[in-house]
């Protein structure tokens, strides 16, 4: 009988370790096969990234990211937040940002990007709180000029300023340069010295539009009425300055929200950014206000041929004709 229970144990013992070398042989299989199946879910994905079908990008990512172990992959809930910003999504972008701050704190281009996704909700004050905490981490031009464009769409110019003035010159001497000189035409409606020492730089181009707005109108005032406000914010349009010249709108729509042009030119500042909803609620707004305008037929008609509504965008083409021929 103790013979049998011994032989029995040595038999059970063996089964038992061929057993364990199994269940480790399938782990080890699993692993090897995870990693390629990875692999390929993440190329798939940033292929469709750059043919621009996000959806079905998402679905990869997603995919992806339930290989990976733990809580998932800071790449790849970041390449989700910018699927999800893309698709107008501001919200799912958030809360994929805020999951990466848990796991990373120190992580200046996750402040960076929520710091961009509150200044697209209006929400000035939190984008530079996200902005400031990424500049503080990795002080870059980039951020440094996110944060002046910030206050300057708030219509804190004062804070803008200060900005600036605090970083000094350095690396970003043009940079710091250019925007007060910005700050100076905006606000003074003056050539400042800052634009005359960077004629030749960075910005040359910039600062002879500049030097052309001055040369092909005669600047009288204070720059401050109505004609004035929009005609700069029509000029920051033409530098890709949208931020500042949505500010200047913005002065004239608070003391006349039936003022055509400040439609239209807000129109266009949303439409250089690509916020295409808000540019056709801005073009909307003019032809509420003056059914046969033609420039706003004309961006109608370029904004729904971008996003793929072509019958739509034929017919806005056909009244923009209709009236301009």
């Amino acid at each position: 009988m103790w013979i049998y229970e011994r032989n029995f144990m040595k038999i059970f013992s063996q089964k038992t370790f061929v057993y364990f070398l199994m269940i480790l042989a399938s782990f080890g299989f699993f692993y090897a096969i995870r990693e390629n199946i990875l692999d390929r879910h993440l190329e798939k994905a940033n292929h469709l990234c750059n043919e621009g079908q996000n959806n079905e990008a998402l679905v990869d990512f997603l995919f992806a990211d339930a290989l990976v172990e733990q809580d998932g992959d800071v790449f790849l809930k970041m390449k989700r937040a910018e699927i999800f910003y893309v698709a107008g999504d501001l919200r799912a972008a958030e809360k994929e940002l805020l999951k990466v701050l848990k796991e990373d704190k120190n992580n200046s281009e996750v402040y960076k990007f929520l710091g961009r996704i509150k200044h697209g909700e209006g929400d000035y004050l939190e984008a530079e709180k996200y902005y400031a905490s990424s500049y503080e981490i990795n002080p870059t031009s980039e951020v440094l000029i996110l944060r002046v464009k910030n206050f300057a769409r708030a219509g804190q110019f004062s804070q803008a300023r200060k900005v600036l003035i605090a970083k000094g010159g350095g690396v970003f001497e043009e940079d710091v340069m250019f925007y007060l000189g910005l700050l100076d035409f905006n606000e003074n409606y003056i050539f400042s010295e800052e634009l005359f020492g960077i004629r030749n730089g960075e910005y040359h181009k910039e600062v002879e539009m500049i030097v052309g707005f001055f040369d092909d109108f005669e600047v009288g005032g204070t720059g401050n009425s109505d004609y004035d406000l929009l005609r700069k914010a029509e000029f920051f349009n033409l530098i890709g300055e949208t931020d500042f010249a949505l500010s200047n709108v913005d002065v004239v729509l608070a003391k006349n929200k039936k003022y055509r042009d400040a439609y239209l030119v807000s129109g266009k500042s949303f439409l250089i950014d690509g916020e295409y909803e808000k540019s056709v609620d801005a073009f909307e707004k003019c032809l509420s206000l003056d059914v046969n305008n033609v420039e706003a037929y004309f961006y109608l008609a370029e904004i729904y041929d971008k996003t793929g509504d072509r019958e739509l965008a034929d017919k806005y083409e056909k009244r923009y004709e209709s009236l301009n021929g």
